[in-house]
């Protein structure tokens, strides 16, 4: 009997921020003792990455076009893992939407405890969605523990209509791995063109919630102090011509470098590499909120300070004038400021990242992470790993 049964609309080879929590959590939950198996989407590369993971993943073509096809072939693809491994001691679907829909329209669930991951505001449904609302308080009914990524996620969980389950707080985590090989990092600058330079960074999907453009707009002030800073965005997305044509129209595209996307393994050096993180998200209508924000931790785990937008579940990532600096909105002004100022005080950005680093060392970690889904679950569901 497996112990887990995981459900995964959103997992690699697809690129998100969901689809790297997924992953790792399997992967520490794995190691540390869980008997696991997952279903996620049939997709090209999908065989190399399964190649490489602590568990078995079954994978189910899946039509794009709508959440109804999704959940009917995630169903089939369920139905499938039971059938290969019999029925678990619970079910994961890792979101609502189309997975937890998948959970309950399959048999294979049946009589089995749902465990519900959140990630943000998907459970404040917007006025006038009854189809939506209906569908998702099935799915909460259906929930015998909810896990929430953040202290925000777990109060909006708590909003949710028909939910009835515990909610639990598990964060996020970061891999374990070198992010203070400065040898590394010498390399990255080196390549960059960025020796001897101030260092701004931004790693994230180029969408406008995360806030490139605030801090593209800050950039005139910071120059006019630091003249020799060069912002440095590493990622791809929808927003890369705008945020080029509005460096451009703001005199500083010489300072702001578009890197595209790089390798997991390599963002280790390219934060060490760093002098700041920055990531100040927004609300945007139609977009998710941040609900944690893991690339902080990452910056953390390469003992750099990061400024962040006090939004969504931040404030749980970034411990304000301990790990980093929180700024009230994400606005020029405060932005500017805060990287200025840690910019010209070297003791204070050394201290924040050193806390950081520290703190992620001590309490965010994935196999930490995978310690407190265990913990919920045995206190809850009185299930813990098979020997």
């Amino acid at each position: 009997m497996m112990d887990l049964l995981l459900v995964a609309g959103d997992f690699p080879p697809d690129v998100g921020g969901i689809q790297r929590y997924v992953v790792e959590l399997s992967c520490a939950l794995a190691q540390a003792g869980w008997e696991l198996a997952v279903v996620a989407p049939e997709r090209a590369a999908a065989a190399e990455v399964d190649a490489e993971l602590p568990f078995p993943v079954v994978r189910q073509a899946i039509e794009r076009g709508g959440r109804f096809s999704e959940v009917l072939g995630l169903r089939a693809g369920l139905s499938r893992l039971r059938r290969r491994f019999g029925r678990p001691r619970a079910v994961v679907a890792t979101k609502w939407s189309p997975d937890g829909l998948a959970v309950v329209a399959s048999g294979a669930g049946r009589g089995v405890p749902l465990v519900l991951l959140g990630y943000g505001r998907e459970f404040l449904t917007p006025p006038g969605g009854m189809l939506r609302r209906w569908a998702q308080s099935r799915v909460l009914k259906r929930t015998a523990l909810a896990l929430a990524i953040s202290h925000y996620t777990e109060e909006n969980f708590g909003r949710a209509a028909g939910l009835q389950a515990p909610v639990e707080v598990i964060f996020g985590g970061v891999r374990g791995g070198d992010f203070r090989d400065d040898e590394a990092a010498a390399a990255v600058r080196q390549r960059l063109g960025l020796e001897g330079r101030p260092v701004i960074l931004t790693v994230g999907r180029l969408v406008r919630r995360k806030g490139h453009d605030t801090v593209i707009r800050a950039m005139r002030g910071i120059l006019a102090e630091r003249p020799e800073a060069v912002y440095v965005v590493v990622g791809s997305g929808p927003e890369e011509q705008r945020l080029r044509e509005l460096a451009q129209r703001e005199g500083v595209a010489e300072n702001v470098l578009m890197c595209g996307r790089i390798g997991d393994d390599e963002l280790p050096a390219v934060h060490r590499a760093a002098d700041v993180f920055v990531m100040v998200s927004r609300e945007e209508p139609g977009e998710p909120t941040e609900g944690f924000g893991l690339v902080y931790l990452e910056a953390n785990a390469a003992e750099r300070p990061v400024v962040a937008a006090d939004t969504g579940g931040v404030a749980d990532a970034v411990v304000h004038e301990e790990t980093g600096l929180l700024i009230p909105e994400s606005a020029p002004g405060p932005a500017g400021a805060a990287i200025g100022r840690l910019l010209r005080d070297r003791e204070l950005a050394g201290r924040l990242g050193r806390q950081g680093r520290e703190r992620v060392e001590r309490a965010f970690t994935w196999e930490h992470v995978a310690q407190r889904f265990g913990a919920a679950l045995d206190r809850h569901l009185g299930i813990t790993p098979h020997s």
